[in-house]
């Protein structure tokens, strides 16, 4: 049987990530389709301690669960480890004492608490005395009510999270209003208004990057790059004196480092660390996820473009790259001599051979699951099999090119 969850983001005041909120899913439609909700929270804790495992989920971040009232009382939460998991109380549940007294009980195991989509009344008083986080809708809360609630809470102590932010603007006045915690797609699309100019070292990454993209590659071009900038030195250097390569005699000069990589693992590697630094001063999250297109696409080769994983990995990696540099896609394409078929898909052009693929991406990052078009039952299940798989490569990866 097949088990299915979805997770959505969610950010500090400096965009960076702090939690996912984990959500219950049925199968691949993108909508909760349970019919009893304590059945559904249930499913959520097993699936996420016993099948997906939480750290795969979360990566060592928070995980928001919604609790319904049943399993608040019976204390299912009580099988996850507390210092990992917010305890999200749902706005449906009603606030007696028996239901009180389980909140209680789980503040009292160390869980961090928050309130769903909260509705100021008296009855919920003795909840707000254990709540350290209270989530406001900013799509249905009027802007005196927003700020009210900031107005009152936040000097008490209790954070505040708006949820369903769409916008940056919208990000900036909960921001500005002093919310902790934002949650929303504003994120994943940033608005570029308009061409940024390049740092220095930036620019001599992406001039590197572009040299990358040769058939032949310079490595005189290439050893004066490294030399110039030791932090790419030192880490080209530890990766080829890694136990996974298990030289012998430890590699000392960058010269000798690039020779023995070769071509496809030198532009491979010097790919992802240059996508790294491009990545420097934006939320690791950015990195994260064009990491994890970048895996996630490579394993989808053989159902959309079999023979052709080189190519759903530049796609992947390169997909965030507008936002990480600050100016648009097509302006960046003009100097990047990617093979055309990336560069279609990249620009997304309707008969892009690769949109497919990269679409899926979207669609599983979003859990968006009814939007998998082309893709068999059995094929769906590799896709599954993969993301999870690309998932823990990214958060590998990521931890070793932000050291």
């Amino acid at each position: 049987m097949d088990a299915f969850i979805a997770r959505q983001p969610i950010f500090d005041s400096e965009i960076d990530l702090f939690a996912y909120e984990l959500l219950f899913r049925s199968g691949w439609t993108n909508a909760y389709s349970g019919t009893d909700p304590d059945q559904s929270t249930r499913e959520v804790i097993v699936n996420s301690s016993m099948v997906f495992e939480l750290d795969t989920l979360v990566g060592g971040k928070l995980a928001f669960i919604n609790l319904s009232t049943d399993v608040l009382r019976c204390r299912d939460l009580l099988i996850l480890p507390a210092n990992r998991v917010v305890a999200e109380i749902l706005e449906t549940i009603e606030p007696d004492e028996e239901l009180i007294a389980a909140v209680k009980a789980v503040k009292e195991a160390g869980f961090t608490v928050a309130l769903d989509d909260f509705v100021d009344a008296p009855r919920f008083a003795p909840l707000v005395d254990l709540t350290d986080i209270i989530k406001v809708d900013w799509m249905v809360s009027p802007p005196a009510e927003r700020r009210r609630m900031a107005e009152v809470y936040l000097p008490r102590g209790i954070k505040l999270l708006a949820e369903k932010v769409e916008s940056r603007e919208e990000f900036e006045e909960a921001r500005d209003l002093g919310y902790d915690y934002f949650q929303g797609y504003f994120f994943a699309k940033p608005e570029i208004l308009h061409r940024k100019k390049l740092a220095t070292s930036k620019l001599a990454h992406f001039n590197a990057l572009k040299e990358l993209q040769k058939p032949e590659l310079d490595l005189d071009k290439l050893e004066c790059i490294l030399k110039r900038d030791l932090g790419l030195s030192f880490k080209l250097l530890r990766y080829i004196n890694s136990a996974f390569f298990g030289f012998k005699a430890e590699v000392q000069s960058v010269r000798h480092a690039l020779t023995l990589l070769g071509q496809r693992e030198l532009k491979r590697w010097l790919k992802l660390v240059l996508m790294a630094s491009l990545a420097k001063g934006h939320p690791t999250e950015l990195l994260y996820q064009a990491l994890f297109r970048s895996r996630f696409l490579e394993l989808l080769a053989p159902i959309f473009a079999p023979g052709r994983n080189q190519d759903l990995f530049l796609v992947g990696l390169f997909s965030l790259i507008d936002t990480l540099i600050g100016q648009d896609m097509a302006s960046l394409l003009t100097d990047l001599p990617l093979p055309l078929e990336v560069n279609h898909t990249l620009l997304r052009l309707p008969q892009a051979p690769y949109l497919p693929a990269l679409e899926c991406c979207e669609a599983m990052e979003r859990a968006q699951w009814e939007n998998l078009e082309g893709v068999d039952t059995d094929e769906r299940r590799q896709v599954a099999q993969v993301y999870l798989e690309a998932l823990l490569w990214a958060q590998g990866a990521t931890n070793e090119l932000d050291d």
